[in-house]
């Protein structure tokens, strides 16, 4: 503090003890001008005199602290200038009774004041008992002391106690949870709730919050999440659990599983129409229900697949049933048109329709009697001539498909690949307590004749060098005789359950490999699907419902025919 601020305080100090001093002269008649006094007088160097003997008190009355010698002093000490030491601590100069009454530094600071009763002037200085912690019976030099030691501290200062630490439960890992398994849209699904990031057996989880309408429940006996879920996408759980080292009353911790439910496959698949403006458009889904001789019945149904409808393509697959009642022969054809042929969906049908309508044509002109004499003979000469019979029949009908094909692409201008079909041909005729079947086999797809305890194949699917790859019928086919009767087959059998004949839309979907399509037991299971189907009032309405159903990588068009 420079001698200005000395002065300025002193005077203003001075100027208090002046106007005390003129009341007073006032009161005895004895007026004292105050602007008379100059920085010299005796007054001034009075008041400063008082102030600098306030201040040694308050340095001798200051208790220390040996228990902290370290910490520094409250206040910067000056040697050069110890009369200003504690004047940042004093209450405002106006506000400051520099009394004499503090020259005894033994006697009660608040004494006097107390006795006469508190004035206006003294009101003033009434702060100063605050800073003796309230005490009105400290002294003046405990009231200076405690003022500079609560000045060192905050007023926040913690208490000399330390409390004693309560006893913690030690550090657990941070744990992470995860379901076991995805899920799928309306299919059963139970998995567990995992540990991820610690050891399972030092966690037990309480609960698994699954949001509503899931389809979910969560099991605690053994952490199960189980049900059927009715919406797809990631769902984030809530898990609950504890420590199981941890105490019980402790609240649970929480943390997210996630568990994604993947869409029914189903529900991806679009099904958009077919263009009816389209050459050779046909329905997208057709059934047929034709009676035959002896109480028989054929029923035949061919459905779009998914891949086709996904993208608004047509049918491909066609079939033709026909049954003359004078000559008891019934014609099954089917026919699977290539997906990537233009025009499959002509193709098939000209294949199908022309070729069974050829073969029924045949077999009414004398063909059919010639066949059933050859093979109710019995001898082997006989069989031969059967075949050459049937040769003649279905290698026929098989050439006159070619035909129409050929004409068909020569009249819209396009190739016959545009036209590119499988065909499959069976003729049935009751014969006494058995029964007559031939057959003509090109492509894939199947035909068999089923017995209780047998499985007649009734040729031999054809396969490419890849999956998926087959033969389509063309002229070479039915250029080479050899080629021709090898896609025959004629037969009879005692105890017919049923002839089937499919396009590879289902066979493919049942009959996973050719030794399948051997295997007599594949195929009592494949009837034990399709006969209650046909039991009905409808049967060609449920077997056509029955051809949706689900098969994994198998969505081609589906067709089937079945003589029962």
């Amino acid at each position: 503090m420079d001698e200005d601020q000395q002065l300025s305080i002193a005077r203003a100090l001075a100027e208090e003890a002046v106007r005390r001093l003129a009341e007073t002269g006032e009161e005895a008649g004895e007026p004292i001008d105050p602007a008379a006094l100059g920085p010299e007088s005796a007054l001034i160097r009075s008041a400063l005199n008082l102030l600098a003997e306030a201040q040694a008190a308050a340095a001798i009355a200051t208790p220390v602290d040996d228990d902290e010698p370290d910490d520094p002093p409250s206040t910067p000490v000056h040697d050069e200038e110890p009369e200003a030491e504690h004047l940042p601590h004093q209450p405002p100069a106006t506000e400051t009774d520099p009394s004499p009454e503090i020259e005894d530094q033994g006697a009660p600071a608040h004494n006097t004041a107390q006795d006469r009763g508190p004035s206006p002037e003294e009101s003033i200085v009434a702060p100063a008992a605050t800073n003796a912690n309230d005490d009105p019976q400290a002294t003046e030099g405990e009231s200076l002391a405690r003022d500079t030691d609560e000045s060192s501290t905050s007023p926040e200062r913690p208490t000399d106690a330390v409390p004693e630490p309560s006893a913690a439960e030690p550090p657990h890992p941070r744990i992470a949870f995860a379901v076991s398994a995805n899920a799928r849209v309306n299919e059963s699904f139970q998995a567990n709730i995992a540990v991820r990031g610690g050891e399972p057996e030092a966690v037990v989880v309480l609960d698994c919050e699954v949001p509503d309408g899931l389809g979910l429940a969560f099991d605690p006996a053994g952490a199960i999440l189980q049900g059927i879920p009715t919406s797809a996408g990631d769902f984030a759980l809530t898990v609950h659990y504890r420590f199981a080292d941890a105490d019980p009353d402790r609240p649970t911790m929480a943390a997210t599983a996630m568990l994604t439910v993947n869409p029914d496959p189903r529900s991806l698949w679009q099904d958009r129409p077919s263009d009816r403006e389209a050459a050779g458009w046909k329905s997208d889904a057709v059934h047929t229900l034709v009676a035959a001789g002896e109480d028989r019945r054929v029923v035949a149904a061919s459905k779009r697949g998914r891949s086709h409808a996904h993208i608004g393509g047509f049918r491909d697959d066609d079939y033709c049933i026909l049954v003359e009642e004078a000559r008891p022969w019934t014609l099954i054809a089917v026919a699977d048109g290539a997906g990537s042929a233009e025009r499959a969906r002509i193709g098939s049908h000209l294949a199908a329709t022309t070729a069974a309508r050829r073969a029924a044509a045949y077999l009414a002109g004398g063909l059919g009697e010639t066949l059933v004499e050859h093979t109710l003979a019995g001898e082997a000469a006989q069989q031969r001539g059967a075949r050459e019979v049937a040769y003649e029949v279905l290698g026929g009908a098989a050439l006159a498909a070619v035909k129409a094909i050929e004409q068909a692409a020569e009249r819209d201008g396009a190739t016959v690949k545009d036209y590119a079909t499988t065909l499959l041909l069976v003729g049935h005729r009751p014969l006494g307590e058995r029964h007559l079947l031939i057959a003509f086999w090109v492509g894939d797809g199947a035909i068999a004749a089923l017995e209780p305890f047998q499985a007649h194949l009734l040729g031999t699917p054809d396969g490419g060098a890849f999956a998926g790859q087959t033969r389509f019928l063309d002229r070479s086919i039915v250029a080479d005789a050899n080629a021709i009767m090898s896609r025959i087959r004629v037969t009879t059998v005692a105890d017919l359950q049923a002839l089937l004949v499919m396009s590879d839309g289902v066979s493919d979907a049942h009959f996973a490999s050719d030794q399948d399509l051997a295997d007599p037991v594949c195929w009592q299971t494949f009837w034990h699907l399709i006969e209650p189907l046909l039991a009905g009032e409808h049967p060609g309405e449920e077997l056509l419902a029955w051809l949706d159903f689900w098969s994994p990588g198998n969505h081609d068009d589906r067709t089937i025919a079945v003589l029962w």
